[in-house]
This record gives structure tokens, sequence and C-alpha cells, in this order.
């Protein structure tokens, strides 16, 4: 790895970068001779190396890895099922230097491109050197979390995701990578945790790595035409998304359930919508606003087991939110109803009045017949929309607690 590196920043020396549209995958080639001489000194370091080291002991990455210094203590706080949760750690700025400093491209220096360079690409930022314990030590306390709160397997999985979908949305990041105005890509986990926000890339790798480190099959959904870039993990294939064996999970929106698509609004910058947001603008279903994926590291590990209860319970939603919908046109149609009746006995009580004013009884008890029959008529009609509104408030009860349950929001 050590000989591979060295090799590679001699040959890049002097590259020509061209930039992909998704989410700044910038590809870098060089046909510059030094490559033979480059070739003839490493294979000499080879022998030298290899004769006095135990590959198997190093780690390239561990090499550059600094010295812990600039501390910086930083607070994560969250909601997950109802209840607020709080962590902190210390991070290092000369850590996040360290990353800072990382390609955010990849970079080859060959004429063809590889066929399967983006596994290659996102493992950049997946790979981590092992005197890098923010993962672990991350999902330690989250570990803590749920055994201070009685929370089982899945609901640990669903613990871990909401940390990392609370942490806030970087919109002038995404717009730098969307707009292409700048060298600007993915960020590397630990620079997500330590500025406290990220994009829809950042977030996904720093989930990814929580997950696999919790022991769960995870893979990435890659959506090239949207650039957007999510996760997902491994679950029961009849409920799994794409019939792939991993159901995708949004990681831009606050505590977004596993197996359930989620929304965007036109300018949203690649952040979907929360729950509470697409619900008010009665467009939620389970439908992707998303265009075709591909799936790349999929790596098998255990499954999470409340798929399909929630999309079964968010199906249920829809339909609860389709009844009301319709129940919302019928108790307008009677309110009209209604209204109108009343009117119409106001006239005749009104012509009622006149007459007895007058002392035209014939024409009074003439009225009389039809008042009390509207006035019934009213009545029933009233004790009938009561009845209505009740069902419906039921079913809207209903709903509400089912969205809570699944969204945490109201």
């Amino acid at each position: 790895m050590f000989i591979f590196g060295w090799l590679v920043s001699a040959i890049f020396l002097k590259n020509i970068k061209k930039m992909n549209q998704k989410e700044n995958k910038f590809k870098s080639f060089n046909l510059g001779s030094i490559i033979k001489s480059c070739l003839f000194l490493g294979f000499i370091f080879i022998v030298l190396y290899g004769a006095f080291t135990d590959p198997s002991d190093y780690d390239s990455r561990d090499s550059v890895f600094p010295d812990l210094a600039s501390p910086k203590e930083i607070n994560y706080s969250w909601n997950y099922n109802g209840q607020e949760y709080n962590i902190s750690t210390v991070l290092y700025g000369s850590v996040y230097e360290y990353y800072e400093k990382k390609p955010i491209s990849y970079s080859y220096y060959d004429d063809d491109l590889p066929e399967d360079w983006e596994v290659d690409y996102y493992n950049m930022f997946l790979e981590l050197p092992k005197k890098d314990s923010i993962i672990s030590d991350i999902l330690r306390d989250l570990k803590v979390e749920a055994l201070k709160n009685n929370l089982n397997e899945d609901e640990t999985v669903e613990l871990v995701l909401s940390f990392v979908q609370a942490i806030p949305y970087d919109h002038d990041l995404a717009k730098k990578v969307l707009d292409g105005t700048e060298e600007v890509g993915p960020r590397y986990p630990y620079m997500v945790l330590y500025d406290d926000s990220g994009i829809c890339s950042g977030k996904s790798f720093l989930a990814y790595k929580l997950l696999q480190e919790l022991g769960y099959g995870v893979a990435l959904f890659d959506y090239e035409d949207d650039k957007h870039l999510t996760i997902a993990i491994r679950c029961d294939k009849e409920y799994s998304s794409y019939n792939s064996g991993y159901c995708y999970t949004e990681i831009t929106a606050p505590e977004s359930p596993v197996g359930i698509f989620a929304k965007f609004s036109d300018n949203s910058l690649g952040a979907a919508m929360s729950a509470s947001d697409y619900f008010n603008d009665n467009t939620f279903d389970n439908i992707s606003d998303l265009g075709d994926v591909e799936i790349y590291l999929k790596m098998d590990g255990k499954v999470y087991g409340n798929a399909e209860y929630n999309i079964k319970t968010n199906n249920t939603i829809l339909e609860l939110f389709r009844e009301i919908s319709g129940m919302e046109e019928v108790s307008k149609s009677l309110e009209i109803e209604i209204n109108n009746n009343e009117a119409r006995l106001e006239t005749i009580e009104t012509d009622l009045n006149y007459y007895d004013a007058i002392d035209s009884v014939y024409r009074y008890n003439l009225l009389v017949p039809q008042y009390n029959n509207l006035l019934d008529q009213i009545e029933t009609q009233i004790k009938n929309y009561n009845n209505y509104i009740l069902s419906y408030n039921s079913k809207f009860d209903e709903m509400s607690s089912l969205i809570v349950d699944l969204y945490g929001e109201e």
C-alpha cells in the first residue's frame, strides 16, 4: 500500500482533472513518462522494505495520521421516538486538517476509467485509518443511550440513524456542489461530526460506518441523475427496495423510517422534506421522487427487522389519509346543506312573525307545518353531521398516532 501510494503521488505530480457532475466525483489522469523511472525505484524500495518489515503490521493511512491536537468538545442533541437524547465527544483540529487534505477526487493513471471505479471512489471515504477511533467512540455512546432506555436491536438501529439524520444539512455546501462552481465534494465522516453538518454523501458515509460497526448489512444507494446518495440497510427481501434485499433509508431528514421513500421539494438542494412538511402538503406516499438507482458496496450483516411494520404502517397512514381527505369533502357538503336549510328556516320564521303581527291566522297556520318539518330535517342533518365528524376525528386521531409512532412528528 505504501509503495502504491508513493508511485501514485509521483505519477500525479502533474495531473488534469475532469469534474463529474454527481457530487464532484473527480477523475484525473496523466500521460507523463516519469512512470518508468518510478516503477524501477519502486521495485528497489519494495525489495528493501520487504526484507525488514512485516506487511501485515503496516497501514499507510496510519503512518501519516496526526497526533491529537486542538481538542474541541461537541455536544449532539436530537429526538428519537418522542424523547430527547444527548451525547458529547472530543474531536481534534489536527485530525480534521488531516481529512481536509485527503483527496475528494478519484484519480487513475491509465487511459481507461476502471469499470468499478465508483467502488474505489466510495471506499476512499469509508476505509478509515485504524488510529481513527471516532466511529467506535460515537457508537459506544449511542449504545449506552440505547441500554439506558431499554431499546431493542431494531430500536438501537433507529437511534443510530436518527442521530445522523438530525445532523444539520449544509445547504451552502450543497449549493456549491450542485453548482459546480468550486472544487468541493463529499466530506469524510470525521469532518461531518466535527462540523456538526453535512450533505447527503457525508452523512451517508457516517451512517454506513456506524451501522457496519454495529454489525448490520448496509449498502449505498446512488441516484446519479438526481445527484443524491443515501444508505440502505439489510432487510427482509419481500419488503426491500428494488427487490435488492436492502431497504432505502433517507439520511437527510429527521427520523425518516427505514423502507419509506422520502420526498423532495424543488428547491431542497438535496435535502428531503420532513414528515410534517409533506403531510401538510398532502403529497406523501411510498413512491420515490428519485430516478434510477445504482447500488454499491453491499455488505452482509444483521437484518433490520422492522421494515415490514414500517411499510405496512405507512400504507395504513396512506389509506386513512385518503379516507380523511374524502370525508372532508363530504363534511363540507353536509355543512352547506345545513346552512342552506337554516337560511330557509329563518325566512319561514320571518314570515311567521309577520303573519302573527297582522293576525293572519290562516296564512300563519299554513306555514307552521313547513317550519316544523324543516326544523326536524335540520336536527336530523345536524345529528348525522356530528356522527360523521366523530368518525372523522377518530380516523384523524388514529392517523396522527401512527404518524407520531412511525415518523416521530405530529
